[in-house]
């Protein structure tokens, strides 16, 4: 398996799961993964000391690109609340905590929610997020305190 290939499958299924999380639809969200490896395989990747930080980046812009060709976007709330198979394997008390959750995590302001999404879901370290949103690391920091207290208060 060639150093490209392993990278691909390195990070498919978490890029995957970050534009799901984004837009909440599946095949959307398959769109915007090919998309992302497409752009990354075709820019200069190799010259960057952070390769995945550089990922992350482009997927963002992949996701603000589709969002602002498409101002209809549906939510992954709005799919379970009409009974979309997304996370149909959980059963209903899962599912309904999943609702729960990202409801609140969809109230959070947009950088508390990135933060949040990157470091929890993603399980990116803080170095990595930096170098994706482009903010310092006590930044980072500070926004993932703020937006765990925001989710803990509701």
């Amino acid at each position: 398996m060639s150093d490209l290939e392993k990278f691909y499958s390195d990070h498919i299924d978490r890029i995957y799961t970050f534009c799901l999380y984004r837009t909440g639809n599946r095949f959307v969200a398959e769109d915007i993964t090919s998309t992302t490896f497409l752009k990354f395989f075709k820019s200069d990747w190799q010259r960057y000391t952070q390769p995945v930080a550089y990922l992350y980046t482009v997927c963002r812009n992949s996701l603000i690109d589709h969002y602002r060709a498409n101002k209809n976007h549906v939510s992954l709330e709005a799919l379970l609340e009409k009974g979309s198979d997304v996370g149909a394997t959980f059963d209903t008390d899962k599912r309904l905590l999943i609702l729960d959750a990202h409801r609140a995590i969809e109230m959070l302001p947009e950088d508390q929610k990135e933060v949040i999404l990157l470091q929890y879901v993603q399980d990116l370290d803080n170095k990595t997020i930096c170098r994706i949103l482009g903010k310092s690391e006590p930044a980072v920091k500070s926004l993932a305190y703020r937006g765990l207290a925001t989710l803990r208060d509701k």
